[in-house]
């Protein structure tokens, strides 16, 4: 006889985002060094901060592509009648629920990094909190399609999904 489990869906959730994520993640990092770079040597030369900012510039993508790597093996994403559930985080790891009768809108985001790897973002917007949404990034536009609908039926309460 199969005992219940004690895990969370959050927990068992093994829908990944797409890999091409983590490079969008890492160029991420790297424009922060960038940035920081340019502000370190163009803004602030002779600056006290100048030293700081410079190794935040060569700090970053160093720290970027392992990040991105580990943010990426820690997102998982779940679709039940109940709900979705979202894990993520580097650190601390963060499980979140929203139950289907909370969602509101659902919005299919192409964030300009995120474009040239054909990825996109979904997200759900939530009632009862401020600024309450959740979104599950990396994802290839026909399962962000296909995710988008599953998500409008189950908010309209249609089960199945």
């Amino acid at each position: 006889m199969d005992e219940p489990s004690s895990r969370s869906p959050a927990e068992s959730a093994t829908n990944r985002i797409h890999p091409r994520v983590r490079i969008v993640w890492a160029i991420k990092w790297l424009l922060v060094g960038v940035v920081a770079a340019i502000v370190g040597t163009v803004v602030l030369s002779d600056s006290s901060l100048e030293r700081p900012l410079l190794t935040v510039a060569a700090a970053s993508p160093v720290a970027g592509i392992p990040l991105a790597v580990v943010r990426y093996r820690r997102f998982r994403y779940a679709i039940t009648d109940d709900g979705v559930y979202v894990r993520r985080g580097l650190v601390t790891v963060n499980e979140t629920v929203v139950p289907a009768a909370s969602i509101q809108q659902v919005d299919v985001d192409e964030p300009l990094l995120a474009r040239p790897f054909g990825l996109v973002s979904v997200r759900l917007y939530t009632a009862g909190t401020f600024g309450g949404r959740v979104a599950i990034p990396g994802l290839d536009s026909d399962t962000a399609a296909d995710l988008a609908d599953r998500l409008d039926r189950l908010a309209r309460g249609e089960s199945g999904v």
